[in-house]
Protein backbone atom coordinates (compact mmCIF):
# COMPACT_ATOMS: atom_id res chain seq x y z
CA UNK A 1 0.00 0.00 0.00
CA UNK A 2 1.39 3.54 -0.84
CA UNK A 3 1.80 5.73 1.49
CA UNK A 4 0.39 9.77 1.75
CA UNK A 5 3.15 11.26 0.95
CA UNK A 6 3.83 9.41 -2.70
CA UNK A 7 0.03 10.33 -3.19
CA UNK A 8 1.07 14.03 -2.29
CA UNK A 9 3.60 14.22 -4.64
CA UNK A 10 1.51 12.96 -7.68
CA UNK A 11 -1.09 15.95 -6.93
CA UNK A 12 2.12 18.42 -7.18
CA UNK A 13 2.98 16.89 -10.66
CA UNK A 14 -0.47 16.86 -12.02
CA UNK A 15 -1.00 20.84 -11.04
CA UNK A 16 2.21 21.81 -12.29
CA UNK A 17 1.12 19.98 -16.18
CA UNK A 18 -1.86 21.68 -15.76
CA UNK A 19 -0.37 25.25 -15.16
CA UNK A 20 1.93 24.65 -18.04
CA UNK A 21 -0.92 23.82 -20.62
CA UNK A 22 -3.07 26.63 -19.71
CA UNK A 23 -0.32 29.16 -21.52
CA UNK A 24 -1.72 30.65 -24.92
CA UNK A 25 0.35 29.32 -27.81
CA UNK A 26 2.41 31.54 -30.34
CA UNK A 27 1.01 30.66 -32.99
CA UNK A 28 -2.23 32.59 -31.49
CA UNK A 29 -3.52 36.24 -33.19
CA UNK A 30 -0.62 38.21 -33.79
CA UNK A 31 -2.76 41.74 -34.39
CA UNK A 32 -4.12 41.22 -30.72
CA UNK A 33 -0.96 40.22 -28.95
CA UNK A 34 -0.31 44.24 -28.48
CA UNK A 35 -3.73 45.15 -26.90
CA UNK A 36 -4.14 41.75 -24.41
CA UNK A 37 -2.66 41.99 -20.99
CA UNK A 38 0.15 39.62 -20.58
CA UNK A 39 -1.23 36.19 -19.35
CA UNK A 40 -1.10 35.57 -15.32
CA UNK A 41 1.18 33.12 -14.39
CA UNK A 42 0.07 30.12 -12.75
CA UNK A 43 0.38 29.74 -9.19
CA UNK A 44 3.46 28.00 -7.89
CA UNK A 45 2.82 24.00 -7.10
CA UNK A 46 2.39 23.44 -3.13
CA UNK A 47 5.85 22.33 -2.05
CA UNK A 48 6.19 18.79 -0.88
CA UNK A 49 8.22 19.30 2.29
CA UNK A 50 5.49 21.82 3.64
CA UNK A 51 2.28 19.82 2.88
CA UNK A 52 3.99 17.06 4.16
CA UNK A 53 5.12 19.02 7.43
CA UNK A 54 1.76 20.54 7.94
CA UNK A 55 0.53 16.85 8.77
CA UNK A 56 3.12 15.58 10.62
CA UNK A 57 1.38 18.23 14.06
CA UNK A 58 -1.70 17.16 13.45
CA UNK A 59 -0.93 13.55 13.53
CA UNK A 60 0.85 14.37 16.51
CA UNK A 61 -1.92 15.91 18.04
CA UNK A 62 -4.54 13.00 17.18
CA UNK A 63 -2.12 10.43 18.79
CA UNK A 64 -2.10 12.90 22.13
CA UNK A 65 -5.40 13.05 22.22
CA UNK A 66 -5.94 9.03 22.13
CA UNK A 67 -3.34 8.62 24.79
CA UNK A 68 -4.55 10.89 27.18
CA UNK A 69 -8.16 10.10 27.25
CA UNK A 70 -7.17 6.40 28.28
CA UNK A 71 -4.26 7.58 31.16
CA UNK A 72 -7.19 10.36 32.68
CA UNK A 73 -9.77 7.59 32.78
CA UNK A 74 -7.09 5.51 34.35
CA UNK A 75 -5.69 7.57 37.13
CA UNK A 76 -9.72 8.44 37.78
CA UNK A 77 -10.15 4.37 38.64
CA UNK A 78 -7.21 4.00 40.95
CA UNK A 79 -8.71 7.01 42.65
CA UNK A 80 -11.63 5.92 42.62
CA UNK A 81 -10.17 2.27 43.89
CA UNK A 82 -7.96 4.44 46.55
CA UNK A 83 -11.02 5.57 47.99
CA UNK A 84 -13.38 2.65 48.72
CA UNK A 85 -12.65 -0.01 51.63
CA UNK A 86 -11.12 -3.31 50.45
CA UNK A 87 -13.97 -6.16 50.48
CA UNK A 88 -12.62 -8.80 52.71
CA UNK A 89 -12.21 -12.15 51.30
CA UNK A 90 -14.23 -15.04 52.47
CA UNK A 91 -12.29 -18.12 51.82
CA UNK A 92 -14.57 -21.46 52.93
CA UNK A 93 -13.28 -24.10 54.83
CA UNK A 94 -12.47 -27.45 53.09
CA UNK A 95 -12.91 -29.45 56.25
CA UNK A 96 -16.18 -29.98 57.32
CA UNK A 97 -17.30 -28.78 60.72
CA UNK A 98 -17.29 -30.43 64.07
CA UNK A 99 -21.39 -31.48 64.22
CA UNK A 100 -22.57 -31.97 67.01
CA UNK A 101 -22.48 -35.37 69.62
CA UNK A 102 -24.85 -37.95 68.63
CA UNK A 103 -25.30 -36.46 64.59
CA UNK A 104 -24.76 -37.92 61.89
CA UNK A 105 -21.28 -36.36 61.11
CA UNK A 106 -19.98 -35.75 58.01
CA UNK A 107 -21.22 -38.20 54.57
CA UNK A 108 -17.97 -38.59 53.69
CA UNK A 109 -16.61 -40.03 57.07
CA UNK A 110 -19.97 -42.24 57.13
CA UNK A 111 -19.07 -43.82 54.25
CA UNK A 112 -15.85 -44.77 55.37
CA UNK A 113 -17.19 -46.40 58.54
CA UNK A 114 -19.79 -48.45 56.70
CA UNK A 115 -17.25 -49.36 54.27
CA UNK A 116 -14.23 -50.38 56.72
CA UNK A 117 -17.16 -52.25 59.07
CA UNK A 118 -18.35 -54.19 55.72
CA UNK A 119 -14.26 -54.81 55.04
CA UNK A 120 -14.08 -56.25 58.38
CA UNK A 121 -16.32 -58.68 58.16
CA UNK A 122 -15.91 -59.87 54.92
CA UNK A 123 -12.65 -60.82 55.76
CA UNK A 124 -13.91 -62.34 58.88
CA UNK A 125 -16.19 -64.19 56.29
CA UNK A 126 -12.73 -65.11 53.95
CA UNK A 127 -11.17 -66.65 57.16
CA UNK A 128 -8.28 -63.66 56.61
CA UNK A 129 -6.67 -62.64 59.96
CA UNK A 130 -3.99 -60.84 57.91
CA UNK A 131 -6.67 -59.06 56.73
CA UNK A 132 -8.77 -58.15 59.47
CA UNK A 133 -6.86 -57.33 61.94
CA UNK A 134 -4.83 -53.93 60.82
CA UNK A 135 -8.14 -52.74 60.86
CA UNK A 136 -7.99 -53.23 64.81
CA UNK A 137 -6.72 -50.18 67.02
CA UNK A 138 -3.19 -51.34 68.23
CA UNK A 139 -4.14 -51.88 72.02
CA UNK A 140 -7.72 -53.54 70.78
CA UNK A 141 -5.96 -55.84 68.60
CA UNK A 142 -3.19 -56.94 71.19
CA UNK A 143 -6.89 -57.81 74.16
CA UNK A 144 -8.80 -59.60 70.92
CA UNK A 145 -6.09 -61.05 68.46
CA UNK A 146 -5.67 -64.27 70.20
CA UNK A 147 -10.02 -64.50 70.54
CA UNK A 148 -10.18 -63.54 66.56
CA UNK A 149 -7.68 -65.84 65.26
CA UNK A 150 -9.77 -68.59 66.96
CA UNK A 151 -13.02 -67.74 65.93
CA UNK A 152 -11.77 -67.93 62.67
CA UNK A 153 -10.31 -71.22 63.08
CA UNK A 154 -13.90 -72.73 64.06
CA UNK A 155 -15.44 -70.65 60.92
CA UNK A 156 -13.29 -72.26 58.64
CA UNK A 157 -13.74 -75.68 60.11
CA UNK A 158 -17.99 -75.37 59.74
CA UNK A 159 -17.35 -73.36 56.80
CA UNK A 160 -19.75 -70.77 58.21
CA UNK A 161 -20.83 -67.49 56.89
CA UNK A 162 -21.99 -64.73 58.90
CA UNK A 163 -24.60 -62.59 56.73
CA UNK A 164 -24.10 -58.81 57.67
CA UNK A 165 -26.50 -55.91 57.32
CA UNK A 166 -26.69 -52.34 59.30
CA UNK A 167 -29.01 -52.03 61.97
CA UNK A 168 -27.80 -47.95 62.52
CA UNK A 169 -26.02 -45.90 60.26
CA UNK A 170 -23.15 -44.71 62.11
CA UNK A 171 -23.60 -41.90 64.28
CA UNK A 172 -21.04 -39.64 66.53
CA UNK A 173 -20.96 -40.39 70.75
CA UNK A 174 -20.07 -37.96 73.00
CA UNK A 175 -16.24 -38.95 72.75
CA UNK A 176 -16.13 -37.28 68.79
CA UNK A 177 -15.98 -41.27 67.73
CA UNK A 178 -18.33 -42.94 65.22
CA UNK A 179 -20.89 -45.89 66.63
CA UNK A 180 -23.20 -48.22 64.67
CA UNK A 181 -25.09 -51.35 64.96
CA UNK A 182 -24.29 -54.32 63.13
CA UNK A 183 -27.28 -57.53 62.52
CA UNK A 184 -25.11 -60.48 62.38
CA UNK A 185 -26.81 -63.79 61.04
CA UNK A 186 -25.50 -66.82 61.94
CA UNK A 187 -26.50 -70.40 61.00
CA UNK A 188 -29.28 -70.39 64.58
CA UNK A 189 -29.84 -67.09 65.17
CA UNK A 190 -29.55 -63.09 64.77
CA UNK A 191 -27.03 -60.98 66.99
CA UNK A 192 -26.57 -57.46 67.29
CA UNK A 193 -22.90 -56.31 67.49
CA UNK A 194 -22.29 -52.61 68.13
CA UNK A 195 -18.84 -51.52 66.74
CA UNK A 196 -16.79 -48.43 67.72
CA UNK A 197 -14.41 -46.38 65.19
CA UNK A 198 -11.78 -43.90 66.34
CA UNK A 199 -9.64 -41.54 64.01
CA UNK A 200 -6.40 -42.35 65.09
CA UNK A 201 -2.88 -41.30 62.67
CA UNK A 202 -4.96 -39.63 60.02
CA UNK A 203 -6.96 -43.34 59.90
CA UNK A 204 -10.24 -44.81 61.38
CA UNK A 205 -9.48 -48.62 63.23
CA UNK A 206 -11.90 -50.13 65.23
CA UNK A 207 -11.55 -49.75 68.81
CA UNK A 208 -14.80 -51.98 70.10
CA UNK A 209 -16.76 -54.84 68.70
CA UNK A 210 -19.09 -57.23 70.58
CA UNK A 211 -22.45 -58.36 70.78
CA UNK A 212 -25.03 -56.78 72.94
CA UNK A 213 -28.22 -57.38 73.94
Amino acid sequence: MRSPLFRIGILVILAYLSACSSEPSPTAGRNAASTKAPPTPAMPAPRLPNTAASSIPMRARSSVRQETIPLATARATEKITQTQPAEESVIPSLAPPNPAPGGSGSPDEVDAIRLMAKEYWAALNDYDAHRALPMLEPGYRAEEEEQIRKDIGRMKIFRVKLGVSEDTPPTLNEDGDYETYINLETPIDTRRVLMRFSHINNQWLITYSDEVE
